[in-house]
């Protein structure tokens, strides 16, 4: 059981990094689209999805889509390698083994 919950908590880590990612996609994709109305005249008049058009006017010092995070964004893999751990316990606890023989 001594590497079955290190592994079971890296695993949720992994997870909850990958969880992550696929929440800050949904939350920074955004497809309506805009025309655009800039400086660059051979673009005035086109459309253009919303996303591409914030990144014109890009802010850093501004929110970001970490920012909009049901929970902060480091609790994700924290919770997952915790979850893991748990989870890899409670299996080594009922008998699954991990050994390096054969």
């Amino acid at each position: 059981m001594r590497t079955l919950v290190p592994w079971g908590a890296l695993a949720g880590v992994v997870i909850g990094l990958v969880f992550l990612g696929v929440e800050g996609f949904a939350l920074y994709r955004d497809q309506s689209e805009v025309i655009y109305d800039g400086a660059y005249a051979p673009l005035r008049g086109v459309e253009m999805t919303k996303s591409y058009s914030t990144t014109l006017t890009l802010d850093h010092a501004g929110s970001g889509w970490w920012n909009a995070l049901p929970v902060p964004w480091w609790s994700y893999p924290v919770i997952g390698g915790a979850a893991g751990a748990v989870a890899s316990a409670a299996a080594g606890w009922r008998g699954l083994r991990i050994t390096g023989r054969g």
